[in-house]
C-alpha cells in the first residue's frame, strides 16, 4: 500500500510537473510563440523602414532640387559676369530672361530666383563670381587711397584689365564713382 502511494504521488508530482510552466518541454509551442513575437518584431521594423526611407528619399529631392537651384544662380551670375566684361550674347540673353539691362537689378533678381537658399549664402556665391580674389586686391587697394595703376599692380593684373574689372565693380555697385567702397563692397571683402 505504501508503495502504492508512493508511486501515485509520484505520478501526480509528474503530470504537475508536465502542466506547469519548466516542467515538461513542449518544443512546438514555444517555437510558435517565438515565431508569433519574430513575425510582430518584423511587421514592425518593416513600418519603420518604410518611413525612415520615405524621409530619405524627401531630403535627398529636397538636397537635389535645393542644389540645382545653386547651380542655376551660379550660372546666371557667371552669365552676368561675361555680360559685364563685353558679351553680347550673355547680355542678350540676360535681357530676355529677366528684361533688365545687367546691372544692379538684374544681379538682385537672380539672387530673388531661388528664395529657398538662404540670401547669405546667395549673396556670397554672388560676392565669390562677381568680386573674386582680383576684386577683393583692387577693391582694397583703391579703398586705402592708392591710384588705379598702384591697384593693378598689387592685384597683379594689367592696367586694362583692372580698369575693366573696375568698371564691373561699379556697375554692380560694389564700387562709387570716386571708386570707395559701397556697403555691398563692404560686405564683399568680409
Amino acid at each position: 500500500m505504501w508503495i502504492e502511494l508512493l508511486l501515485a504521488l509520484i505520478i501526480v508530482v509528474l503530470v504537475i510537473w508536465m502542466i506547469f510552466p519548466g516542467g515538461a518541454n513542449f518544443p512546438p509551442q514555444r517555437l510558435a510563440l517565438q515565431l508569433r513575437r519574430a513575425r510582430k518584431e518584423i511587421d514592425r521594423l518593416r513600418e519603420i523602414n518604410e518611413v525612415l526611407r520615405a524621409n530619405l528619399d524627401a531630403a535627398r529631392s529636397e538636397r537635389t532640387r535645393l542644389f540645382s537651384e545653386l547651380c542655376t544662380i551660379a550660372s546666371e551670375l557667371e552669365q552676368l559676369k561675361a555680360a559685364l566684361e563685353g558679351s553680347r550674347r550673355a547680355e542678350e540673353e540676360l535681357k530676355q530672361k529677366y528684361g533688365v539691362e545687367p546691372g544692379p537689378e538684374s544681379l538682385e533678381r537672380i539672387l530673388a530666383s531661388a528664395p529657398r537658399i538662404d540670401l547669405q549664402i546667395r549673396r556670397r556665391l554672388a560676392n565669390e563670381i562677381l568680386v573674386g580674389d582680383v576684386g577683393r586686391a583692387l577693391m582694397n587697394s583703391l579703398n586705402s587711397g592708392a591710384p588705379i595703376s598702384v591697384a593693378a599692380t598689387e592685384a597683379e593684373i594689367p592696367l586694362s584689365v583692372a580698369k575693366n574689372k573696375i568698371r564691373v565693380l561699379q556697375t554692380l555697385g560694389y564700387l562709387d564713382e570716386r571708386l570707395r567702397l559701397t556697403e555691398l563692397g563692404q560686405e564683399a571683402l568680409v
